[in-house]
């Protein structure tokens, strides 16, 4: 099994064992649901891994700024903390290309060089925004509503990966 496959293994268990605990923890949301749509990013971001290499021959931006984070975390990994230096970080702008750049870099530093676990790891973080938009929806509208909402959102296919 190489690095690539047991880094995406890795982050898949511990975000379904975080979400188990997290679902027994949070009484507003069914433990299932939570499970369910933690499973499906799982899915979505294999699936979407899995277009990108077959369907579009391994092109893509997400392929650029991997490559990217690869070379930023090579540096970091060698002990040249250049990367993360003010003017590495401040001298573009919060938003785009030169911010996801960086922002790959830093996930690839901690991850590993996994281009399925870096997806799998951006699928969880809007997931985890998701999360947020119905804890806010939830304290405006208690009750059943709340959970019809987390089921809208978190199953919508579009938003797996």
């Amino acid at each position: 099994m190489t690095y690539d496959v047991l880094a995406f293994v890795f982050l898949s268990v511990s975000a379904l064992v975080i979400a188990g605990g997290l679902g027994k923890r949070v009484r507003w949301v069914s433990p299932r649901l939570l499970l369910a749509a933690v499973l499906l990013r799982i899915v979505g971001s294999t699936v979407r891994y899995e277009v990108l290499e077959r369907f579009y021959g391994g092109v893509g931006d997400a392929k650029g700024y991997y490559g990217y984070g690869l070379r930023f975390a090579e540096k970091i990994w060698a002990l040249d903390l250049s990367p993360l230096s003010y003017e590495a970080w401040f001298s573009g702008r919060w938003w785009g290309t030169h911010f996801m750049r960086n922002l790959s870099g830093m996930v690839v530093t901690v991850l590993g060089p996994s281009l399925r676990a870096e997806f799998l790891f951006f699928a969880l973080l809007s997931f985890c925004g998701l999360l947020a938009l119905t804890l806010a929806f939830h304290r405006n509208y208690p009750g059943p509503v709340a959970k019809r909402y987390a089921a809208f959102i978190w199953l919508w296919p579009s938003l797996w990966f």
